[in-house]
């Protein structure tokens, strides 16, 4: 049986569309369009290359000074922002109509060895950009050959270049450590040093209070002990020592909390007036739980005070 041949009416339908179609398209107003349309694109590149970049305008430049930070805690320079962005190598100016501009000051921020969280990087239409930082805080410093190294309560490494000199005066000094820092923003790896760290942060409100010079580890303990064993000393300025025992957080059996200590050396304080007196220098041990010994530093031998 032969194939069916397609119907003439079904030829004749599908003429018909094409011709209805092409009548459409051969309108002049449908040709005048399509011949309108390059011309329409050249002329918007054209015109849009003319008309004035407003990211280069001055009202939308974004400079250091233009970057406010919400509050920053007293220990921060001044200079903050302009050393952050310059250590960023951000390229300044900015502009406010920059897609990218929050994600790379917020990148700058989180870079900075000064900051431990970036809560918010925002900006306003007046001109002004606006952070929320979570700012580390310096609670001692390291002396190590004669130079000081600020650390936070974690043992990480501060600029120094950015720390005033009269503020570290006033923190506890940590010496006697044996290792080498890192960068600044890095933590300084060293479990003799991350104790002393807490230790310092535990104290330093009442560091000048009772006259401490320095924190040392007692013995070079540090080999083929945890470092939730090491023993800590603090040294006055007049050269007595204060056996304070375990940093903060080792959680050591038996172990005094550090609102104890504080309380015995403040009785001690009021009783005797100086670490020193009456004919120190001492050697005072707060470890026991209820009683303080004393001893004069290779003179006297061990008396207990109740």
């Amino acid at each position: 049986m032969s194939p069916r041949a397609p119907s003439k009416s079904k030829n004749t339908t599908t003429e018909s569309r094409w011709t209805r179609l092409r009548r459409r398209l051969y309108r002049p107003t449908v040709l005048l369009v399509i011949g309108l349309l390059p011309m329409t694109v050249l002329l918007f590149a054209a015109v849009r290359r003319s008309l004035p970049r407003l990211e280069s305008r001055p009202e939308y430049a974004v400079t250091a000074e233009s970057v406010e930070v919400v509050d920053p805690p007293a220990w921060i320079p001044r200079s903050f922002v302009a050393r952050t962005l310059d250590r960023a190598e951000l390229p300044l100016p900015m502009s406010l109509l920059d897609e990218s501009l929050v994600a790379d000051l917020a990148g700058a921020f989180e870079r900075s060895p000064w900051v431990a969280d970036v809560e918010e990087v925002r900006k306003h239409a007046d001109g002004r950009v606006v952070a929320k930082l979570v700012f580390r805080e310096p609670v001692a410093v390291v002396r190590l050959d004669r130079v000081s190294y600020p650390v936070d309560a974690h043992g990480i490494l501060l600029p120094a270049e950015d720390f005033d000199p009269q503020r570290a005066a006033r923190l506890p000094t940590i010496v006697g450590i044996g290792t080498e820092p890192g960068s600044p923003g890095e933590s300084w790896v060293d479990p003799v040093l991350a104790g002393a760290a807490r230790l310092a942060e535990a104290i330093r409100r009442d560091w000048s209070r009772f006259g401490f010079d320095s924190i040392r580890l007692r013995f070079d303990e540090s080999r083929g002990r945890e470092a939730t064993d090491l023993v800590y000393e603090i040294r006055t300025r007049e050269g007595s020592l204060v056996v304070w025992g375990r940093a903060p957080g080792s959680n050591h059996p038996g172990e005094l909390t550090v609102p104890q200590k504080l309380g015995k050396l403040t009785r001690y304080l009021e009783k005797f007036e100086s670490f020193d007196k009456p004919n120190g220098p001492y050697e005072i041990d707060i470890r026991h739980w209820r009683e303080i010994t004393r001893q004069r530093i290779a003179v006297t031998p061990e008396r207990t005070i109740r």
